[in-house]
């Protein structure tokens, strides 16, 4: 980084000067004194434009400046200067000196608190009060008589009161710097006006506003909207805006402005318009270039035609005589209307009545159980103790259509009270009512805000109970009155005054839908520990007092009951019938309910709030599920054709159809197996259907798998395609068992794999386990409620896995032997050794028991094989060489065939001529010359169709073994 160097010549008794030594011989100094001029101008104009101080260091022959623009300066004393001293303001508020602190604070410690504001109205927050005095703070002097010393500065006069002390805080014979806000005066400057320099000090500045809200019109202005109320009356009343200015530099400090001189400029673009909106400013604060003001217009006159606004710009002046104007904002207002406010009893904002006549009408029905249009009245009226003073200004709220309203104290509003009538004659209140036309307002003392009773003159008679005089309560804007109402006082022989009760919310444990419906019923224990003790009232009182109502919205109906096990007592009954558990419900799984009710006394409320959560009736399958047949945590079943019985031949019997009480705990009913759903829930109305999510099976051909519209059929669904029903859950199907002695049974639920679907059989037979379906099941309680379903791994659903019927392994024991005589044996191979099949058991419980042969040839004919033909065209050699090279396909003089079916013929097996028959035909292996270097194998390509389909994909790894290897064994 590079450093600006100034040598500044500084009026110390050790000062050497950066200009050279005096002497008294003769000399022209103009050059010298013209020379430290330039180096003041350099110095100063370094810091135009807003330049100011960021920080400040002490340094060997002087001191560092650091600008906020440009590089650091160094400030020397002379050419071979002394080190500095600095004096600035430590983070603890008081002045150092070159980092000793000294006992003078910078800024005064906060006064002692002042006196609370006058009280606010009633409901609003009072203004605060005054603000505590502030102690006094220092400054260090740096011009006329207050130079070098420190000065003592007491803000709690105005103007402030400034006292030089006799503590000097300037060394002698060095270089000195006050730092304080961006503001760096360096003091004995030889050359300077009075010797001192001030660098970084604002000499104008910008201002612009801060926006909160911008106008659509006159190039986006900012705007200032002046809050106004409305009155009757011909001014309205108005309230201060406060908006914020960003100032720029933001080095500006309030010692550099005349705070008390702010105003505001006012353009008004309608010719010859009034200018009594008047606007004006009033200083807040300058704080880290944000300078805050309050701005006051009388809103009546801020225009509020269409395309023609009223603009603004605050003008701040400045010490040295400059003023500095903002950019310009447009003026609005926000005026709220007194039809707006309505005058209230303050303990339950319920509104007095607006005309004497109402108020008079209300007084009358007190005793009845009146319900006209004057009861939304009734609790308005304020209750008076015969024998007691009350100030009506702590009954009396003011609201703001049906809120609080808060700008009571903004817009210094009050309340005053007569007992006028409110028309223009201004007359007396006459009230007579009763048998003896007694007149109400006799029985009235009002003494500004205060009322007490009285009766002809005398206080704190009794027999000024059940009078009901009447108030005018008028809410004032100085002189103007800007609402007014009437209270109606009710005179009591002692006050019923309840304690106020929080709501209180009952929270039932959560349960599930009934179709008996939902009941919760209170105790008496409830009752006096909730309702009366907290009110703070008698059980008889309360009663005759507190009329029980519920709001409209919620669930169910809160009723108040009598006790059955007291007659006198009560009890809050919450009622929810079935179906209205059942629509708030809807189709979630869960849901919250409640309603509230209010116990309401004169202005009194008392809210009761019952909630519960009603979640659906679940259904619980894991009490039925056989978990042996299970797999995945409850994910998927296996489903698989008919188990043979023992020689069992009839490929009728070989079906698909798979009871769901194989894998659910059954029962025998009405001569039927079902689906014991009795143990979960004996009303239950239980189904299965294919879901409409299906799996994507992992050798699908192009087809997809969708249900019906019922949901009792699976389709495979192919584009431009036929679809075909590869599936169906059938109920009450009848399945027979057996072969020499059959059983039919009927099954309640039935999964039925479609034995006629040219696409069902080549999905099941794409690999054991390829073909797949979702199933879901859908329950209903006894009042037809959809009933949440768990127990499985997938909630409502789980997998069917269908197992391919047959397999073949994919290698063979048996062989060739090359260069053996055609016919011999081991030129030939039965099919049946060649294929191996084997049932759907061998795969499921990894066992060899269930191989076609030699064991079980009997599954020939229940399987219902058909053909096993072998595709010798597309036989692939494994490892074949035939003269050192290496071959990828079988050579032409290489001849493999396959025989017909039922092929009877004399052969040769362990040396002994035989005649056999083979049912699919023998594979025979011709070698015409090709002189193979080893044994090798061949990969044979399989295709076995039975009753269940076609198992296209089969290969079987044949060996092929050398004459040489034969005779090695």
């Amino acid at each position: 980084m590079r450093t600006n160097k100034f040598k500044i010549g500084l009026l110390s008794v050790a000062a050497v000067l950066g200009l050279g030594v005096f002497s008294s011989c003769s000399k022209d100094f103009q050059g010298d004194i013209d020379a430290i001029n330039q180096r003041l101008d350099n110095l100063t104009k370094k810091f135009e434009g807003g330049t100011y101080v960021t920080k400040i260091e002490k340094t060997a022959n002087g001191i560092k400046l650091y600008p906020s623009k440009g590089d650091p300066i160094e400030v020397t004393n002379g050419k071979d200067g002394n080190p500095g001293t600095i004096v600035k303001i430590g983070e603890d508020g008081f002045w150092y000196i070159d980092d000793h602190k000294t006992d003078y604070p910078a800024a005064g410690k906060q006064g002692p608190k002042g006196d609370p504001g006058a009280k606010g109205e009633p409901g609003a927050k009072g203004d605060p009060g005054a603000k505590g005095a502030d102690g006094v703070y220092y400054v260090p002097g740096t011009t006329g008589n207050e130079k070098g010393f420190w000065v003592k500065v007491d803000p709690n006069t105005k103007p402030a009161t400034r006292t030089i002390t006799t503590d000097k805080w300037l060394p002698e014979g060095t270089i000195s710097a006050v730092y304080e806000n961006g503001v760096v005066t360096l003091m004995n400057v030889k050359g300077a006006k009075d010797g001192i320099v001030k660098l970084g000090q604002a000499s104008g500045f910008q201002l612009k506003f801060i926006p909160s809200v911008v106008a659509d019109e006159g190039g986006a202005l900012p705007i200032v909207a002046v809050g106004g109320l409305s009155t009757p009356c011909e001014n309205d009343v108005t309230a201060a805006t406060r908006v914020m200015l960003r100032v720029s530099p933001s080095n500006v400090t309030v010692d550099q402005i005349k705070t008390d001189g702010i105003y505001v400029r006012y353009n008004n673009p309608t010719v010859l318009r009034s200018a009594k909106a008047n606007p004006s400013a009033k200083f807040v604060s300058l704080k880290d270039g944000v300078l805050t003001v309050d701005i006051s217009a009388q809103t009546k006159y801020i225009n509020d035609e269409a395309n023609k606004i009223d603009q603004i710009a605050v003008v701040v002046p400045m010490v040295n005589g400059a003023e500095n104007e903002s950019d310009w904002a447009k003026l609005d207002k926000s005026v709220i209307s007194y039809t707006d406010l309505h005058l209230a009893k303050k303990s339950n904002s319920k509104l007095f009545p607006r005309t004497v006549e109402r108020a008079k009408t209300l007084a009358r029905t007190l005793d009845s159980k009146y319900t006209g249009a004057e009861d939304e009245y009734r609790y308005s009226v304020v209750d008076l103790q015969y024998d007691e003073t009350i100030d009506l200004k702590d009954q009396v709220t003011t609201l703001l259509k049906d809120k609080g309203f808060e700008g009571f104290n903004v817009y210094a509003l009050s309340y005053a009270f007569d007992l006028k009538d409110g028309t223009r004659a201004n007359k007396d209140i006459t009230f007579k009512r009763g048998d003896n036309d007694t007149e109400q307002q006799e029985f009235i003392t009002l003494d500004g805000s205060k009322i007490s009773a009285r009766v002809y003159g005398q206080s704190s008679n009794r027999a000024a109970v059940g009078r009901t005089p009447i108030v005018h309560v008028k809410l004032m804007s100085n002189d103007c009155v800007v609402r007014d109402a009437f209270i109606v006082i009710n005179i009591v022989e002692k006050k019923i005054e309840p304690t106020p009760v929080d709501p209180i919310n009952v929270v039932v444990e959560a349960s599930d839908l009934s179709c008996d419906g939902f009941k919760y019923t209170t105790n008496a224990k409830w009752m006096n520990e909730n309702i009366y003790h907290k009110a703070n009232l008698p059980k008889e009182i309360f009663h005759s007092k507190f009329d029980w109502s519920q709001e409209t919205t919620g669930v169910g109906t809160i009723s108040q009951e009598q006790d059955p096990k007291d007659a006198e007592s009560y009890i809050l009954v919450w009622t929810v019938t079935r179906d209205e558990l059942i629509d708030a419900l809807g189709d979630k799984d869960s849901v919250e309910i409640s309603k509230t009710g209010h116990y309401k006394w004169n202005g009194n409320d008392i809210a009761v709030t019952f909630k519960t959560t009603i979640k659906r009736p679940e259904f619980d399958l894991g009490k039925i599920t056989r978990d042996n047949y299970w797999f995945d945590n409850f994910s998927y079943v296996r489903f698989n054709t008919l188990t043979p019985d023992l020689g069992s031949v009839d490929p009728t019997l070989c079906t698909f159809d798979t009871p769901f009480s194989n894998v659910f705990k059954s029962k025998k009913d009405a001569g039927k197996i079902v689906v014991d759903f009795g143990q979960v829930n004996d009303g239950a109305k239980v189904s299965f259907v294919f879901d409409k999510k299906q799996p994507t099976l992992k050798e699908a051909f192009g087809y997809t798998l969708e249900p019906s519209a019922d949901g009792t059929k699976l389709l495979a669904v192919k584009e431009n395609m036929p679809s075909e029903v590869v599936a169906t859950i059938v109920t009450d199907k009848k399945i027979t068992f057996g072969d020499t002695e059959k059983v039919t049974n009927t099954y309640d639920y039935v999964v039925s794999y479609n034995q006629n679907s040219k696409i069902g059989k080549q999905l099941l037979n794409a690999a054991e386990e390829n073909m797949m379906a979702r199933i879901r099941i859908a329950a209903e309680n006894e009042c037809g409620v959809r009933m949440t379903v768990k127990g499985l791994k997938d909630g409502d659903s789980f997998l069917v896995h269908f197992l391919r019927p047959v397999s073949m392994d994919a290698e063979t024991k048996k062989f060739f032997v090359d260069g053996k005589d055609f016919g011999e044996e081991f030129t030939w191979l039965d099919i049946n050794d060649i294929v191996s099949l084997k049932d759907w058991r061998n795969y499921v419980k990894d066992t060899k028991e269930y191989y076609f042969m030699p064991k079980h040839e009997n599954y020939f004919k229940y399987y219902d094989i058909q053909s096993i033909k072998i595709d010798t065209k597309n036989i692939k050699p494994i490892g074949l060489k035939v003269g050192g090279n290496a071959e990828t396909t079988i050579p032409e003089n290489i001849i493999f065939k396959q025989t017909a079916d039922n092929e009877s013929v004399e052969v040769v097996v362990n040396g002994q001529k035989v005649t056999k028959t083979f049912p699919y035909g023998r594979l025979t292996y011709r070698n015409n010359g090709s002189n193979i270097d080893e044994g090798f194998s061949i990969e044979v390509p399989v295709t076995v169709t039975y009753k269940w389909g076609k198992i296209n994909n089969g290969k079987v790894i044949v060996p092929v073994k050398k004459t040489s290897e034969l005779r090695s064994l």
